[in-house]
Parts: C-alpha cells; structure tokens; sequence
C-alpha cells in the first residue's frame, strides 16, 4: 500500500502563508469557502506531482495573485511537477485550465487574465466625452440652468438636494425637450447614484424605466452600459475637482426601447456639498441637445487648433 503526501497551503491576502487553524481554530469545507471567498485566500495543494489551484478573483487580493504568479513561475525548475490544474470561481460556477509542468507560461497567462475580473468592470465606450471651455457655462443661457448656477453661487455650492422635494426640481420650469436635469449623489458604499431624475420630453428612456432611476445606481439602472460608465466617470471627476465642469458626449446609445440615436449633448455638473458634514458628495447634473450651429463651431473650432498647433 503507497501513502502519498498531500502538502496544503493558503497565500493569504498580504501575499504571505496562511494559517487556517490558527486563525479560524479549526479546519473544514466551510471553512475551506470562508477562506476562498470571504478572505480572499488562494490554496494551493500538491499531491504525487498534481498540483490543484483555487482563487476566488473577486475577493482575492493583489498581493496574492502576485505570489502566486511568483510561485507559478518558479514550477517551471520543479522536475517532479507533472500536471496542474488551476481553479477559479467566476460568481457562479468554477473554471478551470489545466496543462503540464512544461506548460507553466500559459497557465500564468491565464491566472493573470482571470484574476482582471475581481477588478472594477470597465466597458469600452463609442461614446466620445470632450471638455468643454469654462466659457461654454458663462455663456450657457437657458434659464433653467441660470437659475440653477446662480443659486448654486449664492451658497457656495451648498445645497438641501434631500428628499422628499430635492433642491432644484422644485423650481424648474418642468420637462422640455431636448433638456433633462438630474441629481447624483455618492451612496454608503461609494457608488453613484440616481437623487433625483427629471427627464426631457424627448427622453432616450421610456416612463418605466426613468421613474426607477432614483435611489439606484447608474450603472444598474441606465440601458447603455457605456454611458452610464461615462455619466459615473464624469461625475467622480467633478465631485474630485469640485468646481463645475463642462463636456460633450457624442455617439451612438442604446435607447430603452432597443433603437439607437446618436447623441451630441452638452452636460454641465455642478458638485454640490453636504450641509451637515460640508463634503462634497453630490451634484446637478444640467443636459441639453448641442444645436447644429454649436456643432459646426465646435468643428471649426477643433479645425483652427489643429491648423495653429506648433510642431
């Protein structure tokens, strides 16, 4: 009768070796999925030259994914290594790679590609977002907007943007076309999200849609995974600037009821702080339709910097 050892290892979150027992004061399977996926820990277990790996890449840590690479790369010199099979979990179901010790360079490959999905989603966009010049809101003169700037000057930026009114949709002048105004605001865990929506007569959403806009976050809620992407960007940065800001967002979108029409909007965000705590962590958001005679001095404009650009 042949007794094979089995060797078991944890990294754990700072990269180092972990102590289960020591830690939880005892072992078990449900343990073994605390570990996984609550702290993140990566096991590692070798028996007869098989190698098993298992990773949650959603709760893991870099430091990890590190040493484990690390310690991939060095099976490549262990001549008794003969198989490895490397587990992980995608939020669902487990997936896995398998290859031989002379194979280690795909299976790093495939550690490192797997472990991007613990990170933050980034969808590529064909939505262009450009910054407009701090005179495009000097200049800006839609009354709604006025009222709103003005009285966001006159207070320093402080603004009772709460519920069950909040600031300013109980002095708009109502929904028009082709202009929508909106309230963002940080929740508990960081995230933005939806204050309050006001929409254009001309919305890109259908009533059902828009009317649960609010308290949820972006980019659960919009339609167009890319522009809501784009409307969280632009918010992060005006809240992190904390002065106002303009852009263009041109491109095609993805309505609520499955058409696409291409967007050529100005957006205009003013960063509004808290009257309690005095943090910035919300913020109006102004959008009109850019008219075809904004559109072609924009073109010009562009065309102009282009033809006077030093070289």
């Amino acid at each position: 009768m042949t007794i094979a050892a089995i060797e078991s290892r944890w990294i754990d979150g700072s990269g180092g070796r972990g102590d289960l027992e020591r830690l939880v004061g005892r072992l078990g399977n449900d343990i073994r999925q605390f570990a996984l996926h609550t702290l993140g820990w990566i096991r590692v277990q070798e028996v007869l030259g098989y190698l098993e790996i298992e990773f949650d890449p959603r709760a893991t840590h870099p430091a990890s994914i590190a040493a484990l690479l690390s310690m991939v790369r060095g099976f490549e010199r262990a001549s008794t290594l003969s198989f490895v099979k490397a587990s992980a979990y995608t939020g669902r179901s487990w997936v896995a790679y398998t290859c031989t010790g002379r194979e280690i360079d795909g299976l790093a490959e495939w550690i490192w590609a797997v472990a991007e999905f613990g990170g933050a989603p980034i969808v590529p966009s064909a939505i262009t977002v450009s910054d407009l010049p701090d005179r495009a809101i000097a200049n800006e003169s839609d009354p709604d907007l006025r009222y709103v700037l003005g009285t966001w000057r006159m207070t320093g930026g402080r603004l009772d943007l709460g519920e069950p009114s909040p600031w300013p949709m109980k002095s708009w002048s109502g929904p028009r076309p082709y202009v929508n105004l909106k309230v963002l605001r940080r929740d508990c865990d960081g995230q933005i999200v939806f204050g309050a929506y006001r929409p254009a007569l001309t919305s890109l959403w259908e009533t059902e849609v828009s009317d649960r806009f609010v308290d949820a976050r972006v980019t659960e809620s919009v339609p167009d995974r890319a522009l809501a992407q784009c409307v969280v960007r632009s918010a992060l940065r005006t809240l992190a600037g904390g002065q106002p800001l303009a852009e263009r967002f041109a491109g095609p979108c993805l309505r609520s009821d499955g058409s696409v029409e291409e967007l050529d909007w100005m957006r205009i965000s003013l960063p509004t702080a808290s009257s309690a705590t005095g943090e910035l962590d919300s913020l109006i958001v102004f959008c009109r339709i850019l008219s075809l005679e904004e559109r072609k001095q924009m073109i010009g404009c562009a065309a102009n910097q282009q033809l006077t650009r030093p070289t």
